[in-house]
């Protein structure tokens, strides 16, 4: 199965908690990058064997740190990782068509994660939620999502089928992923954890609060 990631975001809310120059991604969480807490948990479920990240704003630096430590022992030797860049950010949904049209993007269905995003999720239950939908896209609610405002909700996972890279091919640049899944039949699936996003200080520290109890 392909996770498609998305960390290229600049992290202007972020800013006073990053060092200069580093992507939202890239955030320390109690010694570490925000991004290898976030893969550690989807690789422990042993359902993805592709991992697309989408780049951008400090793009050298989030591919130099994961190209020398995803490699740590834990994958397969049949897991494939792959960068797309994008020269300048049009949008997150850009971001995964331009995936797609590298040819980085080949399972159908899919997923696509905020690479800002965390929650402790069962993502082969999300997968056979999408798949009992028949939906093009299922989206993941944390705590409290509402299926009906999911849009405004804290939500960090997607899984798309390929007729949504269709609607992707006909829309204007730029656009959002929101923009996407407002022209195809969406399902929500409500998840019993919080999801936490780290795009605000204050936010971070709620997930630095939450990981140093997982760590401890």
């Amino acid at each position: 199965m392909d996770a498609v990631i998305l960390c290229g975001g600049k992290g202007t809310r972020l800013a006073p908690a990053l060092l200069p120059g580093l992507p939202k991604c890239m955030a320390r969480v109690n010694g570490e990058p925000f991004i290898d807490i976030f893969l550690r948990g989807l690789r422990q479920q042993r359902l993805f064997s592709t991992f697309v990240f989408c780049t951008g704003y400090g793009a050298d630096v989030v591919e130099a740190h994961l190209g020398n430590t995803f490699w740590d022992g834990e994958a397969d030797i049949s897991t494939r990782l792959y960068f797309s860049r994008e020269p300048e950010q049009m949008g997150a949904g850009y971001a995964v068509l331009n995936a797609a049209r590298a040819g980085y993007i080949t399972t159908d269905p899919f997923f696509v994660f905020n690479g800002d995003t965390f929650c402790a999720t069962d993502y082969l239950a999300l997968f056979n939620a999408h798949m009992d939908a028949e939906t093009a896209a299922t989206v993941a609610l944390g705590i409290g999502g509402i299926a009906s405002e999911w849009a405004r909700d804290n939500a960090g996972a997607f899984v798309l089928g390929h007729e949504a890279l269709e609607v992707m091919e006909k829309m204007p640049v730029p656009f959002s992923l929101e923009n996407v899944l407002a022209r195809v039949d969406v399902a929500a699936v409500s998840m019993a954890n919080r999801y936490y996003d780290i795009g605000t200080p204050e936010s971070l520290r709620a997930f630095q609060e939450f990981h140093g109890t997982l760590i401890r």
